[in-house]
């Protein structure tokens, strides 16, 4: 237990801090023994498990060289802030349940525990709380294609006291796939971002090569087109290749041969006709 006297902020003076509890009388006031400071003054004095009895009216006395106060606590329990519940399990005991189970804080009977619960599906942006009086919370008509997370927070029940104080909440535990998270929730922004991202370093990679004519002649080689080089045969020349690669008409003349020679004929002797040796033309 802790008990702080720097609500309307740090004095300027010590206080010391004397407690006792009814039971005992005024004549069995202890000192606190272990104060909390600030700046070296004492703001608050911090109380172990020995020397706290919930259910017995507590008395302070601070004192100080100016003035005296004095507090009288009569339900020390109602100001009890217990600590969260632990060891949260959750499994499916049917098609039609999800069953919640956890441990208390000890310190107190299970009767004086009054719980609270909230969980929700990852595809849902708010929590819905229930509040629960065992140790057990059941989910009916939950979706097997949803993720589900739950904590859990207690205080002192209307049993045992008037408390106000509720627990921190609990460390989360989940139940479901990861996989079945619907797309306009969560896996949509995910997927916008990838894919600007891989348009982005596309197109820069492709600016790279289009501006860089050396990486863009290594990546994509030329195959040389013969078309080019050969249109001035077929439109000037009409396929005229000696004209084309520069040969005259006189060489090309010269080269032309100008008599023919007779024709033979192969027969047998007593059929084939004398025929006159003519001289070849002269050249």
């Amino acid at each position: 237990m802790t008990c702080m006297w720097n609500k309307d902020g740090l004095s300027f003076e010590n206080y010391s801090l004397y407690y006792w509890y009814n039971s005992d009388g005024v004549k069995a006031a202890a000192p606190c023994a272990h104060y909390l400071q600030e700046r070296g003054i004492n703001i608050g004095c911090w109380f172990n498990s020995s020397a706290v009895r919930t259910f017995s009216t507590f008395n302070v006395r601070l004192n100080s060289s100016k003035q005296e106060h004095k507090q009288l606590f009569r339900n020390l329990q109602d100001l009890v802030k217990l600590e969260p519940p632990v060891k949260l399990h959750v499994e499916n005991t049917s098609d039609l349940e999800l069953l919640l189970s956890w441990e208390p804080s000890r310190g107190f009977r299970l009767l004086c525990f009054t719980y609270q619960v909230k969980y929700r599906s990852l595809a849902s942006d708010s929590w819905t709380v229930k509040n629960v009086t065992s140790t057990q919370f059941s989910l009916p008509s939950y979706s097997r294609d949803k993720l589900y997370t739950f904590h859990v927070r207690s205080k002192l029940s209307d049993l045992c006291a008037s408390a106000v104080l509720w627990s921190e909440w609990s460390v989360g535990v989940s139940w479901g796939r990861n996989d079945t998270i619907p797309i306009t929730e969560t896996s949509l922004p995910i997927i916008a971002i990838i894919s600007v991202g891989f348009s982005i370093a596309f197109f820069c990679v492709l600016a790279m090569l289009i501006r860089t004519e050396r990486i863009w002649v290594i990546l994509v080689p030329q195959i040389p087109n013969p078309e080019k080089g050969l249109q001035d045969l077929y439109k000037m020349y009409d396929g005229d290749f000696q004209e084309w690669i520069g040969v005259s008409k006189d060489v090309v003349k010269s080269l032309n041969h100008n008599y023919t020679e007779p024709l033979c004929s192969v027969c047998e002797d007593t059929e084939c006709p004398v025929v006159e040796n003519k001289k070849p033309p002269p050249t």
